[in-house]
C-alpha cells in the first residue's frame, strides 16, 4: 500500500491527488473533485472489496466472487470491463495487476483510503506512540457509514473496519472519563475493582492526599471522599479532605457507612458535593454495584445542572446565616450592604453560569469574610 512519488511529496501518476473514500457512501476525489460512485454500484463494490481486502493483493477469483457473488473458476469479461473503468476514473497509475494471473492491489500511501486511515489509528493505540485526541477524532470522523451496507456485499468484508471504529470509540470514551480519586482507608482497592475503565488512584492513608492536596485541580476531576479516614479514632478526616477542596474544581462524593441521621445531607450541602452514598459495609465482600452506577449516571449528566441550583439554594441559606451573625454581633448597616452585595456577586455568576470552580471558590472568600468558623 505504498506509492512511488516524484521527490514533491505527489503520488506519480494519480493524475496528482487522489483519495478513495469507502466508509459512507463511496466515492473518488481525483485532482480535488469528488467522483461518487452511488450511481456506479459496480464499480463501488469492486473499489470496496480492492480496498478491504489483504494489503498483498486479491485474486480475480477473489474479486469476481465478492462483487458479482460470482462462481466462475476464471475472472470473466465483466471483471476485466470494470477493473478498465475504475482505471479511466483516476485509478490508473495505482491498481496494480503485477501479472497474467496475479493479484489485484491498490498502491497508494495509508493516507490515501479512509478505511486504511481508520485501520491504522486503531492499530497505533497499542504503538510507543498512542494517537493524540486530536488525531482520535480526526480517524472518527471519517466513518460515514458502514462500507458494506447497501451494497450487496457479505457484511464480513467490514468486520476489520468495524471492529477498528468500535475500539477507537472505546478509547475516545476511556479518555473522556473524569480522572478519579478514591479516598477510603479500608476498601478502596475494592471500590477501585469497579472502576478499571476510569483512570483512577487509590490513597488508604489521609496523608497521602495532603501530599498532593495543592495539585488536585491538575490530578483529578472525581474524587470519592469516605468520611471517616481513620476506622476507630470517631474522626472525621474526610471532612477536612472537603474543606480543603472547597476552593477546588473538582468534584466530589461523599462515602459513609452508618451516618447519623442528616449528616450526608448536610455535608454535601456545606461543601457543594455532587453527591453522597451510603455504603452496606465496610469489608471487602461488601458490593458496590450501585456506588459505579451512581457515578456513570453524575458523569453522564452536566455538573453545573446538579450543583448551580444547589449553590444558589446555599447562597441564600448562608446570606440569612450572614445577616443574624451581623445582627447578633451589632454590625452597622454599612456591613450589611456589603455581605449583600457580596451576594450579588456570586449570585451574578451562577446566573451567568461560571465555572463552578470559580463559584465555590467565590463561595469559599464568602464563608472566610461573612461565616467565620
Amino acid at each position: 500500500m505504498t506509492a512511488e512519488t516524484d521527490g514533491s511529496g505527489t503520488d506519480r501518476g494519480l493524475g496528482g491527488n487522489l483519495w478513495i473514500d469507502i466508509l459512507g457512501p463511496t466515492r473518488l476525489r481525483v485532482d480535488g473533485v469528488s467522483v461518487p460512485l452511488t450511481h456506479k454500484p459496480v464499480l463501488a463494490r469492486l473499489l470496496i472489496v480492492l480496498a478491504l481486502g489483504s494489503a498483498k493483493g486479491v485474486s480475480a477469483q477473489f474479486l469476481e466472487r465478492e462483487t458479482w457473488d460470482g462462481r466462475e473458476d476464471a475472472p470473466t469479461a465483466r471483471l476485466h470491463t470494470a477493473i478498465r473503468r475504475l482505471k479511466e476514473l483516476g485509478l490508473r497509475s495505482c491498481l496494480r495487476h503485477e501479472h497474467p494471473g496475479g493479484r489485484y492491489r491498490l498502491d497508494l500511501s495509508p493516507d490515501r483510503v479512509d478505511a486504511w486511515r481508520l485501520l491504522a489509528c486503531a492499530e497505533s493505540l497499542s504503538g510507543a506512540e498512542p494517537p493524540s485526541d486530536e488525531a482520535l477524532e480526526e480517524a472518527l470522523a471519517l466513518w460515514r457509514g458502514d462500507p458494506t451496507e447497501g451494497t450487496g456485499l457479505r457484511s464480513a468484508l467490514g468486520t476489520g473496519v468495524r471492529a477498528a471504529r468500535a475500539t477507537l470509540l472505546a478509547e475516545r470514551d476511556r479518555r473522556r472519563r473524569p480522572r478519579l480519586l478514591i479516598l477510603d482507608d479500608l476498601v478502596g482497592h475494592n471500590i477501585a475493582a469497579l472502576f478499571g475503565d476510569y483512570p483512577h488512584t487509590v490513597m488508604t492513608k489521609v496523608e497521602e492526599f495532603w501530599a498532593v492536596a495543592d495539585k488536585c485541580d491538575e490530578l483529578f476531576d472525581l474524587i470519592l471522599v469516605d468520611l471517616h479516614l481513620t476506622e476507630g479514632t470517631g474522626g472525621a478526616e474526610g471532612l477536612a479532605v472537603l474543606q480543603a477542596l472547597r476552593r477546588s474544581k473538582v468534584a466530589a462524593i461523599l462515602m459513609t457507612h452508618r451516618p447519623r441521621e442528616g449528616e450526608p445531607e448536610a455535608v454535601v450541602r456545606r461543601h457543594n458535593l455532587l453527591a453522597y452514598y451510603v455504603k452496606a459495609g465496610n469489608s471487602p465482600g461488601t458490593d458496590f454495584t450501585n456506588l459505579r452506577a451512581l457515578v456513570d449516571d453524575l458523569v453522564g449528566a452536566d455538573p453545573k445542572e446538579i450543583l448551580l441550583p444547589r449553590l444558589d439554594e446555599e447562597l441564600a441559606r448562608r446570606e440569612r446565616k450572614a445577616t443574624k451573625l451581623i445582627r447578633l454581633s451589632g454590625g452597622s448597616d454599612i456591613g450589611r450592604r456589603q455581605m449583600r452585595q457580596h451576594v450579588d456577586q456570586i449570585r451574578l455568576m451562577i446566573r451567568e453560569q461560571r465555572s463552578v470552580g470559580d463559584i465555590r471558590r467565590a463561595m469559599a472568600d464568602f464563608n472566610d469574610r461573612w461565616l467565620p468558623e
